[in-house]
């Protein structure tokens, strides 16, 4: 694609349980097993995290 507008990507993990907060991760590199001399290729993605369930009424609105 030359010459068009470019759009950024977002990643959303909405989370809907109600019986626990959410208690895993926040990054990828935290989730993988990645040996040390790589770990400078992988890309660090951080997960916006919603959790849907704990949200305050002011948020909801």
């Amino acid at each position: 694609m030359t010459g068009g507008k470019r759009y950024p990507v977002v990643t959303l993990v909405l989370y809907f349980g109600h019986n626990r907060r959410w208690d895993k991760p926040l990054r990828l590199k935290e989730r993988l097993e990645i040996p040390p001399e790589l770990d400078g290729y992988v890309n660090d993605y951080r997960i916006n995290l919603f959790e849907i369930a704990w949200l305050g009424g002011e948020q909801v609105e």
